[in-house]
C-alpha cells in the first residue's frame, strides 16, 4: 500500500517501539480535544492519538497509514490495553512504550 506525506483521517495501528506491541491511532483533522474527549476552542490541525494519548501526527504518519483498521477495532484494542494497565500489568499491552521479549511473554493455551 502506498502512503503519502499528507495524513489521512482514520483508525490505524502502529508500534510505537521497536518490538512493541501494535497500538490503536486515531488521526484526524480538526480542533484537539481536550482530556475529557470534548471539542477545544483552538485551531483546526492534524491531530493524533496513540492508545489514547495525544502524539505528534509526525511521529506516526505514514509508518500507521500502512495498517488501517476498522473503529471497531481501534476501540477493542484500546479497551484492551486499558484493561491491561490496570488487571494485568505485566502483559506487554500495559506498557506499549516498552519492547517486548517474545520469547518471555507467558504463553496462550
Amino acid at each position: 500500500m502506498s502512503v503519502g506525506d499528507e495524513p489521512v483521517e482514520g483508525w490505524f495501528k502502529t508500534r510505537l517501539v521497536k518490538d512493541g506491541v501494535f497500538v490503536p491511532v486515531r488521526i484526524w483533522w480538526g480542533q484537539p480535544l481536550d482530556e475529557d474527549g470534548e471539542v477545544m476552542d483552538r485551531h483546526m490541525r492534524w491531530n493524533a492519538l496513540a492508545s489514547g494519548k495525544y502524539i505528534d501526527v509526525e511521529r506516526v504518519w505514514p509508518w500507521c497509514g500502512r495498517f488501517p483498521i476498522s473503529e471497531a477495532d481501534y476501540r477493542f484494542m484500546l479497551d484492551k490495553s486499558r484493561w491491561a494497565k490496570s488487571y494485568s500489568p505485566d502483559r506487554p499491552e500495559a506498557s506499549p512504550r516498552e519492547a517486548v521479549d517474545w520469547n518471555q511473554t507467558p504463553t496462550k493455551f
